[in-house]
């Protein structure tokens, strides 16, 4: 036994019997709630990522600045100290 399909292709944006003007959730229901914003869930995601990632670069570059300080700031840390102290 053979199936015939029709001859006018599919179109697989739209959905049969449903107005033009409504959108993926009231076209496919209740079954596929939620799947029509996965593009927005994958951003927030991403963003997520990138923020978890760029707090560690960050803490491990200060943690590298705090323990080997360049010594041109080390020396006006402390002239600011001594000055600070004279003018109290």
């Amino acid at each position: 036994m053979t199936l015939r399909m029709p001859n006018n292709p599919e179109h697989p944006s739209r959905v049969r019997g449903i107005s033009s003007k409504e959108g993926w959730k009231d076209g496919f229901g209740p079954e596929w709630k939620g799947g029509y914003k996965k593009c927005d869930r994958y951003k927030q995601q991403m963003a997520t990522l990138f923020q978890q990632q760029a707090h560690k670069e960050f803490t491990s570059m200060l943690g590298k600045f705090l323990e080997d300080p360049p010594p041109e700031l080390m020396q006006k840390l402390a002239s600011a100290m001594s000055n600070q102290q004279m003018s109290a």
